[in-house]
């Protein structure tokens, strides 16, 4: 899924560039996406419960999330991690 785009209800946001794992269940637990230009030098965590589907063919991950949501939580910090 690296480097697959994700795309919100209103259109594309980055790309996924890694994954949290959860250390038992060996489970994605969260998504690290760039968002490109809005915050270069950052990556967003999105919770793995977000994930609508992920389609192979178009090497995209549909989140129920806007971006607006997305940008918010960068704004705010909250499951945010720099590089």
């Amino acid at each position: 899924m690296s480097g697959y785009h994700i795309e919100t209800s209103d259109g594309e946001i980055g790309h996924v560039t890694d994954f949290m794992v959860d250390e038992k269940s060996w489970a994605i637990r969260e998504l690290v996406i760039e968002t490109g230009h809005w915050y270069s030098g950052k990556e967003i965590l999105i919770p793995s419960s977000k994930i609508k589907r992920i389609s192979y063919e178009e090497s995209k991950v549909f989140v129920s999330l806007t971006k607006e949501d997305i940008q918010r939580t960068a704004e705010n910090e909250i499951s945010v991690h720099s590089r």
